[in-house]
């Protein structure tokens, strides 16, 4: 359907004024659209006021709609003319919906079956979730338990000051809708879309340093290192991580403005680090069990899962005392 179409259904005669105004009303409309298939998209429930269609009829007897109707040319401004127009346009618009996510679904698995991903190694969008999606809920978490972070300082102007370091480290939604370049290559789309509030969005000024916490944190603690070392996963890499002496000077420069000091600073950050460290493994814990222990796994055991944790670390244990009592 084009502009000319209608100019035929509707008998209308071609004047030049009105270039321009069609799309422009077209545009509006299909911008509605959107909105309704966002609200359907990110909210939950089965509320019938979450409905795409619910909102397309809520939408024909606003004052939205007759606004909207009065950006067409003047012979297009009648209710029920666009009323068939709206319905043609959400079917324009259901076909580029579908078309769009056969195209990105088709795109990620080309790229899936053409690039493999080392085990610490993930795609931008997904490193992206894993960055506000552990470091984010690691600040807030830290923020929330602020009561225990008096014991870092002497005075109540530090614990101030060591609030507002830690508020500095993350940003609200808004803020990062209206940041070009945040939007583009730190925001997840699905997070975006999802997030109506309640998700911690990692600051700028901390989204590099994020990846390479992300980064090392999942090369100590993965699938491999879990299946060689089992419980003892979580010392050896909290030990690893701790000695990670650049990961923490980048840390304590992202922000130097506080006037705390870097000892006070160093405490913050390996209450992050601990808490997005147990919360990444539990993940990588989590599916090792799925496909080791389950009923259904190939790779399935009769054995608890902690116990064979536990016995792969005795195992583990007997087998250094011997390889060092060897040497002696």
């Amino acid at each position: 359907y084009n502009e000319k179409w209608f100019e035929t259904l509707y008998g209308l005669i071609y004047n030049p004024y009105d270039d321009g105004k069609f799309d422009t009303g077209c545009q509006c409309i299909i911008s509605q659209l959107l909105s309704f298939y966002e609200c359907v998209v990110t909210t939950s429930g089965s509320s019938p006021r979450t409905s795409f269609w619910y909102n397309v009829m809520v939408y024909t007897r606003s004052t939205s709609f007759v606004s909207d109707r009065a950006l067409f040319p003047m012979g297009m401004q009648d209710h029920t003319a666009c009323i068939i127009l709206l319905q043609m346009l959400v079917v324009v618009f259901k076909q580029w919906i579908v078309k769009a996510g056969n195209e990105f679904f088709h795109k990620k698995r080309e790229d899936s079956a053409k690039t493999p991903i080392p085990v610490a190694v993930c795609s931008d969008d997904d490193e992206n979730r894993d960055i506000n999606g552990f470091l984010g809920w690691a600040v807030k978490e830290v923020l929330c338990d602020f009561r225990d972070l008096a014991i870092m300082s002497n005075s109540d102007e530090d614990d101030m000051t060591a609030r507002d370091y830690i508020e500095r480290m993350k940003i609200r939604h808004w803020e990062a809708i209206i940041n070009e370049e945040y939007f583009r290559s730190c925001y997840s789309p699905s997070d975006a879309m999802r997030n109506r509030g309640g998700l911690t969005l990692v600051s700028p000024i901390y989204f590099s340093f994020g990846r390479n916490m992300m980064a090392a944190v999942r090369n100590v603690t993965n699938q491999e290192t879990i299946s060689e070392k089992k419980n003892a996963c979580m010392v050896a890499a909290e030990n690893a991580l701790m000695a990670h002496t650049e990961l923490l000077a980048q840390f304590l420069a992202c922000d130097t403005s506080s006037g705390l000091s870097d000892e006070v600073r160093t405490k913050i950050y390996v209450k992050i680090l601990k808490k997005v460290l147990h919360a990444r493994a539990g993940v990588e814990f989590r599916r090792y069990s799925e496909d080791n222990t389950s009923r259904y796994a190939a790779k399935g055991s009769t054995v608890a899962f902690r116990t064979g944790l536990d016995v792969g670390s005795k195992s583990t244990s007997v087998a250094n005392s011997i390889m060092l009592e060897s040497k002696k």
